[in-house]
């Protein structure tokens, strides 16, 4: 065997461990993007149900909930106070859309933001307080709402109390 023999074994044997380099590269990229995007998940999961635990808090609980079923005589500091949930609310479905325009999130997790959005939009309180607040998100954000609030019909008395004893006897009539 040759000097240009093994040169070439050599050779030969270096480009196989780029190749394999470079597969075991690809492979580290998917599983880093797999690890981003679920991250990216928890913290759309973690946002939402932080700002569903602060709605729920004793000095805005009563504020938010008036708001939100269009109490009109709520005084000045109880309107800021629901206003101000409804806007973290958008926030949240800014961030979780501008995530979903990046691909940073599952395109699912988007579709069910944009359904809880639409049954928020379907409150004339929260449309209320999407116009307050428009004006703070950008142009794709406020473009996209403001569809979704032109293709969703304004339901006035949308009682969840009623609704949720309705359906749990519903449920118990059923479980007999």
């Amino acid at each position: 065997m040759s000097l240009s023999d093994l040169a070439a074994i050599g050779t030969f044997i270096s480009g196989l461990a780029v190749v394999i380099t470079l597969v075991f590269l690809l492979l580290q990229i998917r599983q880093t993007n797999k690890n981003q995007r679920a991250l990216m998940q928890h913290g759309r999961s973690t946002r939402n149900i932080e700002t569903l635990a602060h709605s729920m808090e004793p000095h805005v609980q009563p504020s938010f909930t008036r708001a939100m079923a269009g109490d009109v005589a709520l005084n000045p500091m109880e309107t800021t106070t629901g206003v101000n949930m409804m806007y973290m609310m958008f926030m949240n479905f800014e961030d979780s859309f501008l995530q979903n325009q990046s691909g940073t999130i599952d395109p699912n997790s988007w579709a069910s933001d944009e359904g809880r959005l639409r049954l928020y939009l379907a409150r004339p309180a929260f449309r209320a307080g999407w116009r307050l607040r428009r004006a703070n998100f950008g142009d794709a954000f406020r473009d996209c709402v403001d569809r979704i609030m032109a293709e969703t019909k304004a339901v006035v008395g949308t009682d969840q109390n009623s609704a949720w004893k309705e359906y749990l006897m519903e449920e118990i009539a059923a479980a007999s």
